[in-house]
């Protein structure tokens, strides 16, 4: 599927985190300011195969356009979104009792009545995927919490499987996009019209030699 955004901007002549939505495999930036000005640089083009803070520039002349490489300030991928987790590792075991008590390096946002599904428990592995098991009681300490009767399994004395709270949103922080370098961002009040996309469309045939 092909993603495109495109923004119009007005430089302020220094570098600039353009938060995009997702990392694009092509970007163009049209500068309209200097777009009919002789001896200009007006287009900028990165495209996924090229190196990080390179841009590729046509630059209008009296009858024609030429084109340069620019292999510093250019454009480089910019990337800080990550997902906030919804899951506990499991550090000092659960025990086989009733109820069945969890420990892990940190109870905090969980609460009672929190939904929870075991995944990768190496001993009590009769947790392992099963229907959602509600906390009954956070302890104090805010690394333990209480399940249901677990007397009647193995105890899970590893250190090891993760622990998933079902009822916890699993939200994405930061932002994904491209930082415009100073080639391409221009001049202080120039004008700029960019366009992202984003494409996974192409089928690799490989070498056909």
């Amino acid at each position: 599927m092909t993603q495109t955004r495109k923004f119009r901007i007005k430089s302020a002549g220094a570098a600039y985190n353009l938060n995009i939505g997702f990392t694009p495999t092509k970007v163009t930036v049209w500068n309209l300011t200097k777009w009919a000005t002789d001896a200009q640089n007006v287009k900028f083009i990165w495209h996924y195969g090229m190196a990080a803070g390179y841009a590729l520039v046509e630059v209008a002349e009296d009858n024609t356009i030429n084109r340069k490489i620019e292999t510093t300030n250019g454009f480089t991928l910019y990337d800080t979104a990550a997902l906030t987790t919804n899951y506990k590792v499991v550090t000092g075991g659960i025990t086989d009792a009733n109820p069945g008590v969890v420990t892990v390096a940190s109870t905090t946002g969980w609460v009672a009545g929190d939904s929870l599904r075991f995944q990768n428990l190496v001993e009590m592995t009769e947790l392992n995927n099963i229907s959602p098991i509600k906390i009954v009681e956070v302890l104090a300490g805010g690394v333990a919490f209480t399940i249901s009767d677990t007397s009647s399994y193995t105890a899970e004395t590893s250190v090891t499987g993760k622990v998933y709270n079902l009822s916890k949103d699993v939200e994405a922080e930061g932002f994904k996009g491209i930082t415009i370098g100073t080639v391409p961002i221009c001049n202080d009040d120039d004008i700029l019209m960019v366009e992202a996309v984003l494409d996974n469309e192409y089928t690799n045939i490989g070498d056909i030699v």
